[in-house]
């Protein structure tokens, strides 16, 4: 049998969910199953991956709220309470750069296009209310879920984040994705960092070039 270099445990991924999970949790905690070189350089780069890719795909669209805007775009500052149709609070602003406002909704933070907010005497707004918003945004998270799970079987082709391509899925293992390489070697990963881009395409969230040095601090 080809050799297995179990990343699932390499990895030691220790999932914490800050504010709101794009489909998946956007920050990663990688407990020291690595070595003291390679964990350093691959947990915040992952991290990054994580919300970059997410951000992109699971934004709230301007199509899904196009509906709601009523009013002209404001610049939202940070720490700003945005209020909706009902005049309740909806959340609260984290970060605004100029054409995606962070909006912590609970446990959530949503990003928004900006021209979808409105101004108000009492601060800027959104023409839809909190329930709604949240029921939107959980939807689009059971859709990605859904999606990233039915892509999640044997055949399916895997890249890196660069991206590169990694392998082929020949089983999975509980929690784990079993991945063929080009190379006949087998790399185990956990189902936490998979994710699938805008393109549909299945996603490994590490770059090759630290996947390469896990797998050989690991002895894979």
């Amino acid at each position: 049998m080809p050799p297995l270099g179990w990343l699932c445990s390499g990895f030691g991924c220790a999932l914490r969910l800050l504010c709101l999970p794009f489909g998946l949790p956007p920050r990663w905690s990688f407990s020291g199953l690595l070595s003291d070189q390679v964990q350093p350089r691959l947990a915040p780069r992952a991290c990054r991956m994580e919300e970059e890719l997410h951000m992109k795909r699971f934004a709230l669209s301007v199509a899904a709220l196009a509906a709601f805007v009523s009013a002209p775009a404001l610049a939202q500052d940070a720490g700003a309470t945005v209020l909706g149709n009902d005049g309740q609070a909806i959340g609260t602003v984290n970060s605004n750069d100029g054409t995606t406002v962070l909006l912590a909704v609970g446990e959530y933070e949503l990003a928004i296009p900006t021209e979808l907010f409105g101004t108000s005497d009492a601060g800027p707004t959104l023409n839809i209310t909190r329930a709604q918003l949240v029921e939107m945004h959980e939807a689009q998270l059971a859709e990605a879920a859904a999606a990233l799970e039915a892509a999640l079987v044997e055949g399916t082709a895997v890249v890196t984040a660069d991206p590169q391509a990694l392998g082929t899925i020949s089983s999975i293992d509980g929690e784990n994705v079993i991945i063929t390489r080009a190379d006949e070697s087998l790399v185990a990963l956990p189902k936490t960092i998979f994710a699938l881009d805008a393109s549909g395409n299945l996603v490994a969230l590490v770059l090759m070039a630290d996947l390469e040095a896990a797998l050989a601090a690991q002895g894979g």
